[in-house]
C-alpha cells in the first residue's frame, strides 16, 4: 500500500509538470452580453421606468458572469475546451415618491451554461490568438422578483404595507458560437487572455407569469394573477466579453 502511495506521488509531479503541455484550466468573469438585452426585454427589470429623473430614485443592476474551463490540446494549434457558467442577475430599485411612500423592487435571476468548442490557436513568442467553434447550451432560471409598497404617515404609523410577488418561467437557449481570444504567457505553465464570444442563438423563454399581492393592513384586498407569457426568438447575438487567468498542466517548469 504505502509503495501504491508512493508511486502515486511520484507520477502527480510529471503530470502537472511534463514536457509537453496537455490540459489547462481557467477561471474567468465577463458580462451576460450575449443573452442581456434578450432577458431584460422579456423579464422587464426596469419595475419603476416612470421615475428615473426622480432624484430619490435608486437602481442598482448586476449581470456578472463566472466561467470555469478546461482545455485539452491534441497539439500546439488544436484542441478542445469546456465551459461551464454561471450568471446572477439582479436588479433593486427603491423610490420615496412622497415623504410618506416608499417602494422597492427586487429582481433575481440565475443562468447557467455549458459550452463546448473546438479551437485553432497560434503562439507567437508570449502572445497566443485562438479562434474556432463553440456550441452554447444556455438554462435560464425562473424570474422571480418581490415589490414592497408602504405608506407611513409618520415613524410610526403604518397605514399601508403591501408586498406583492411575481415569478416569471425560464427557458432555454442554444446556438452557434464563433469566438476570439488573446492570451499572453508570462511562463510556459502561467498566462491570462481575454475572450470575445458572439453568434446565432435562439431563446424559448417563459411558461407561466404569476403575480400575488398581499396586504398586512387590509388582508381584503389581497389579489392573485396568473397568464401564460411566452417568447420565442432567433437572432444573432451581440458581443461578450470575458476575462480570465490560465494555468496549464503537464508542462516542464521554468529554470530560474
Amino acid at each position: 500500500m504505502v509503495k501504491k502511495i508512493a508511486f502515486i506521488f511520484i507520477l502527480i509531479p510529471g503530470f502537472l509538470f511534463g514536457q509537453s503541455k496537455k490540459l489547462e484550466i481557467g477561471l474567468s468573469v465577463g458580462n451576460n452580453g450575449q443573452l442581456e438585452s434578450i432577458l431584460s426585454d422579456f423579464y422587464t427589470f426596469n419595475y419603476y421606468y416612470y421615475y428615473y429623473n426622480n432624484s430619490k430614485y435608486n437602481n442598482t443592476q448586476k449581470s456578472i458572469k463566472y466561467t470555469a474551463s478546461a482545455r485539452y490540446f491534441f497539439n500546439d494549434h488544436l484542441s478542445l475546451r469546456l465551459k461551464l457558467g454561471k450568471t446572477n442577475r439582479r436588479n433593486f430599485q427603491s423610490i420615496n415618491s412622497s415623504p410618506i411612500n416608499y417602494e422597492d423592487f427586487d429582481a433575481r435571476q440565475t443562468v447557467t451554461n455549458i459550452n463546448p468548442s473546438i479551437c485553432f490557436s497560434k503562439k507567437i513568442n508570449n502572445f497566443e490568438i485562438m479562434t474556432g467553434i463553440e456550441i452554447p447550451f444556455i438554462k435560464v432560471g425562473d424570474f422571480i422578483a418581490k415589490s414592497s409598497y408602504k405608506v407611513k404617515p409618520d415613524s410610526v404609523t403604518l397605514t399601508k404595507d403591501i408586498e406583492t410577488n411575481y415569478k416569471t418561467s425560464g427557458g432555454f437557449v442554444f446556438g452557434l458560437n464563433n469566438f476570439i481570444g488573446f492570451k499572453y504567457h508570462f511562463t510556459n505553465w502561467l498566462n491570462i487572455g481575454t475572450e470575445i464570444n458572439y453568434g446565432f442563438m435562439f431563446a424559448n423563454l417563459g411558461g407561466k407569469y404569476t403575480r400575488k399581492s398581499t396586504d398586512a393592513i387590509s388582508p381584503n384586498t389581497n389579489s392573485s394573477y396568473e397568464v401564460d407569457k411566452k417568447f420565442k426568438k432567433t437572432f444573432f447575438s451581440p458581443p461578450e466579453v470575458s476575462f480570465g487567468v490560465f494555468i496549464q498542466l503537464g508542462r516542464q517548469r521554468v529554470k530560474t
